[in-house]
């Protein structure tokens, strides 16, 4: 367990309520939204630390996986290994895996084959680049861990990279719409929710067991 306040960053709030329902018993715990994206991250965090300094950081939340052998809900990390969590990340099975960090959503099996490829990554998401660079720059120890919502070997439901507004944040009106257009990614998004809430408790279960000192 990290000494001091520990800021626990995701950049959805679906992402953190199962683990706001368990951290009432912890002390010098703290929760940003940050929203999604790089821009996004950097702002939030930029705004956080202005008034506060973590003694470290845990960028938080859902990842794609881009290699078969994660599944949904599995537990993924990146850090040092002279890290004090790198041992107790691995002790409650959190896989250690190199992450790619996307401006976009990688929507196909092929997108996420070439980012495989490419970059020699396990693992796709956000923010944690961002998050990862401010801390660096503060002197302030990052770890990334994240919950696999979405496998390698399948297709979004919905190209999710067209439906953001010019906050970068996804419009509901414009899901709504792509829906009405594609009535056959209903059972895609709802698939996705539901992987979404297994992996979000994972996530919560992970971090709690981390922060409390439990195996």
């Amino acid at each position: 367990m990290v000494k001091g306040h520990t800021l626990i960053t995701f950049a959805l709030e679906r992402e953190a309520a199962p683990f706001r329902k368990r951290m009432r018993v912890l002390e010098g715990i703290g929760v940003l939204i940050t929203g999604m994206g790089v821009r996004s991250a950097k702002a939030a965090m930029a705004a956080y630390l202005v008034s506060r300094r973590p003694a470290a950081v845990l960028s938080c939340g859902f990842a794609g996986a881009l290699t078969s052998d994660l599944k949904i809900g599995d537990l993924v990390f990146n850090c040092a290994e002279k890290d004090e969590l790198h041992s107790r990340l691995l002790s409650l099975k959190a896989k250690p895996v190199k992450f790619y960090s996307s401006a976009d959503f990688l929507v196909t099996t092929a997108q996420k084959h070439l980012a495989h490829v490419r970059c020699a990554a396990q693992a796709v998401e956000m923010e944690s680049s961002a998050i990862q660079e401010d801390c660096l720059l503060a002197e302030i120890s990052c770890v990334t861990l994240r919950s696999i919502s979405d496998l390698a070997d399948e297709d979004l439901p919905l190209d999710f990279n067209l439906l953001r507004g010019v906050d970068q944040q996804l419009s509901t009106t414009s899901i709504l719409f792509a829906v009405l257009k594609n009535p056959s990614s209903i059972r895609g998004l709802l698939k996705l929710k539901r992987n979404a809430a297994v992996a979000a408790e994972s996530l919560a279960n992970g971090l709690f067991k981390l922060l409390k000192g439990e195996e």
